[in-house]
């Protein structure tokens, strides 16, 4: 089954070539893992408070794929329904993602192509002031679960 996302989602390094065979696998995923994020995304799109956006959600999505994708989220592509979509997006790089990042978009989809959204509210965390409670020092001491810090990047 092709990735839906395939044509809108070039994946490039920052000096422009192709990224590495090795980190195209690290983005693949199963059958069973597709399916299983089709499904929990259908079901999250699909509650109550979020259904009435469906069918504007795939209106403006298919309309936003129809004219190539957005490159750049901003004020000019951001629709009203369903809040805070930005449009579908085309061309992902480091340097893009950051610069999106700095008008408050990401990126983001749990059906289909990855998609623009941004939020009106929004949380900014300054890791210089943020203290980590010590219920999260105690579960990371145990290590039943393992951190770490921009292991999957060049």
């Amino acid at each position: 089954m092709a990735n839906v996302a395939a044509p809108f989602m070039e994946i490039v390094a920052q000096d422009g070539d192709d990224i590495t065979a090795s980190r195209r696998e690290l983005f693949r995923e199963t059958m069973r893992q597709r399916l299983t994020r089709w499904v929990l995304g259908v079901a999250y799109a699909c509650q109550p408070k979020r259904a009435g956006d469906v069918p504007f959600l795939l209106w403006h999505a298919t309309a936003d794929v129809a004219r190539g994708g957005t490159r750049e989220p901003g004020e000019a592509t951001l629709q009203a329904r369903p809040e805070g979509f930005a449009g579908v997006a085309r061309d992902i790089t480091p340097a893009r993602v950051l610069a999106a990042a700095r008008k408050g978009y990401f990126p983001w989809s749990h059906c289909g192509p990855l998609k623009w959204w941004t939020r009106d509210n929004r949380m900014v965390v300054d890791p210089a002031q943020y203290r980590l409670s010590k219920d999260a020092r105690r579960i990371m001491r145990k290590g039943t679960y393992r951190v770490t810090f921009d292991e999957a990047f060049d």
